[in-house]
């Protein structure tokens, strides 16, 4: 490989690491604290390419195997087609997963405002578990994209990554009380915590809708 040939493979990874952090799409794959840490990363891999781009010459390196220029395929494929963010598809089939564990032993009240109560869908899952009943009673939001389960069942869901979405995990809601949208459309739903729902390890938290309305993709996907 020569080494100028070296400088645009570096130039073009650092390219997609730029592209990747500058347009948001790194979002689809890692935590959004990463952002910087890409971007950075990319601009020194541009800035690495240019001398031996420029200054490279003719000048012959040791044999590279062929198969080396395999490890460019990953690259390429994410510069040209954006790949989508994980969705209902395989929360359907990890829906079994335990979700991540509560942070803290017990939660505080929910805010007493008038109106619905804004929360995660994880931290829905995480107050049907206490103890304290804190959603008891409680009108709630919660936003997430759609998943099926069987018999016309459905689910507002979130995938939740710790670094990557390698490691995501399913947390997802039951819904009943209104008409099952479109698999991977996004929603958000009011509604009313069933009692003792989800109440258990492994069971099934229930939101009784009182309202169902469609919402854009936002551009975090994971939370």
């Amino acid at each position: 490989m020569r080494t100028t040939t070296q400088g645009l493979v570096l130039a073009f990874l650092g390219a997609v690491l730029v592209r990747l952090s500058w347009e948001g799409a790194y979002l689809h794959f890692v935590t959004g604290w990463m952002r910087w840490p890409l971007l950075v990363t990319g601009v020194v891999l541009v800035l690495l390419a240019v001398r031996p781009i420029v200054g490279g010459g003719e000048r012959e390196e040791h044999p590279v195997p062929a198969a080396t220029w395999l490890l460019l395929l990953p690259a390429l494929v994410v510069f040209l087609v954006s790949p989508q963010p994980l969705g209902a598809y395989l929360a359907e089939r990890r829906a079994d997963e335990a979700p991540p564990a509560a942070p803290v032993a017990s939660f505080a009240p929910l805010p007493d405002a008038p109106g619905a109560v804004p929360l995660e869908v994880e931290e829905l899952l995480w107050r049907a578990l206490d103890e304290n009943a804190t959603l008891a009673g409680r009108s709630v939001e919660v936003e997430g994209f759609v998943s099926h389960g069987e018999d016309g069942r459905w689910f507002a869901t979130r995938m939740v990554i710790g670094c990557c979405a390698a490691d995501a995990a399913v947390v997802r809601v039951r819904v009943e009380g209104a008409d099952r949208p479109a698999r991977n459309s996004w929603v958000a739903v009011t509604g009313t915590w069933r009692d003792g729902t989800g109440a258990e390890p492994g069971s099934e938290a229930i939101l009784d809708a009182e309202s169902v309305r469609p919402i854009p993709t936002p551009a975090d996907t994971y939370g």
